[in-house]
């Protein structure tokens, strides 16, 4: 296992040559007379996380085609990568569409901090090795059911019910009443575009305004209303968004934010491919994208599983480990009152708080009766 983990890692972290490589490689190895791992490398410019699934589906029709000596036959497309590429650039050039979405995110995002400054367990260097980490994340379905709830409640999805509690966590430990939390968006809003395999996702970002400690009720709606802005002005591409701002650059920090939020809703991949008994691996990439990304998905049984993936060169596992544990407990408590002050919510257990509170400043010393001369 050792092994094969190494060559997954190996192939996931060499460069492609965009001037000549292909877009995709794949190697296999044999682990015995019936045990292999394919391990298939696609470049993000190539495909998105939504792509996965169809490529994997058009592999299976293949395999089962090659099996019998046969020439696959695929589901003609109704639109090429290429005509979509073409069909976005003239609409945003002819309507001025990228205009109009640029001067609102400009308004949105206008004073935004450039930085969110959690507590960092290493220094913040601009040639630190941006090593990942990597924690895995768990909600109960009890909880998840709740949050649901709490969702249905204000006209809203889980996804803004947790990216709002995300938000009020990291402005807690960073004390920032202003959050800004980036979030990746499939981009496939056409039919047309639905089996393609391509590069559609854009990453928007969400202000969450945390400031005077609202209400659990008053938070959702701040972030409601934010995100159904943004969604309005999704098609903007960051790198453009980026440009448009005139961001001051960093080598020590990422653009606008530095905390990712990814909602895990894409289909499952399924493999079919005949008698063959499949499992799926998923890679953990070496270098952290941002200093922070919390990923989760739900579960069939309506739980709520994911990772969190940091930039260990600023923190520690330790550390990431407690604000897990925070976390879930801050979502444990929403949805029992939804009036209560976000801020109310205890991130600390009972013991932690007796030890801070009472043990650390249980300093009293008893000192020896002396006569001074």
């Amino acid at each position: 296992e050792d092994v094969i983990r190494s060559r997954i890692e190996a192939q996931s972290d060499y460069l492609f040559d965009l001037s000549r490589d292909l877009m995709i490689r794949a190697q296999i190895l044999r682990v015995g007379r019936e045990d292999h791992v394919l391990i298939l490398v696609l470049h993000h410019i190539a495909g998105d996380g939504v792509s996965m699934p169809v490529l994997v589906e058009e592999l299976s029709v293949a395999y089962s085609a090659r099996r019998q000596a046969a020439i696959p036959e695929f589901t003609p497309l109704a639109v090429s990568y290429s005509d979509y590429a073409a069909w976005q650039r003239e609409w945003f050039e002819e309507s001025g569409e990228l205009d109009r979405q640029l001067a609102y995110w400009r308004e949105a995002l206008s004073g935004a901090p450039d930085l969110l400054s959690l507590p960092t367990d290493y220094t913040r260097s601009a040639d630190r090795s941006r090593k990942a980490g990597y924690v895995p994340v768990q909600i109960d379905s009890k909880t998840t059911q709740a949050l649901e709830a709490l969702a249905q409640s204000h006209g809203t999805t889980l996804f803004a019910v947790l990216m709002g509690l995300y938000g009020s966590l990291l402005g807690r430990l960073s004390r920032q009443d202003d959050v800004l939390i980036g979030f990746p968006l499939a981009g496939r809003d056409q039919v047309e575009i639905e089996g393609l395999i391509g590069f559609f996702v854009n990453t928007l970002v969400l202000r969450v305004d945390v400031g005077g400690s609202p209400r659990v009720y008053d938070l959702i709606e701040r972030v409601k209303a934010r995100a159904v802005e943004a969604l309005s002005h999704q098609d903007a591409p960051f790198d453009r968004l980026v440009e448009d701002l005139a961001v001051e650059r960093s080598l020590s920090h990422t653009p606008l934010f530095q905390a990712m939020f990814a909602w895990l809703d894409q289909e499952e991949i399924r493999f079919k491919f005949e008698d063959t008994t499949l499992e799926n691996l998923n890679a953990q990439l070496p270098t952290a994208k941002f200093d922070v990304t919390l990923s989760l998905g739900r579960k069939s049984d309506d739980s709520l599983e994911g990772i969190f993936e940091y930039d260990a060169s600023l923190y520690s596992e330790r550390t990431v480990q407690s604000w897990i544990d925070q976390f879930t407990r801050l979502l444990a408590g929403v949805g029992a009152d939804e009036q209560r002050s976000i801020g109310a919510i205890p991130l600390i257990s009972a013991q932690e708080r007796e030890l801070v509170v009472s043990s650390f400043n249980d300093t009293q010393q008893d000192i020896p009766n002396t006569t001074l001369p």
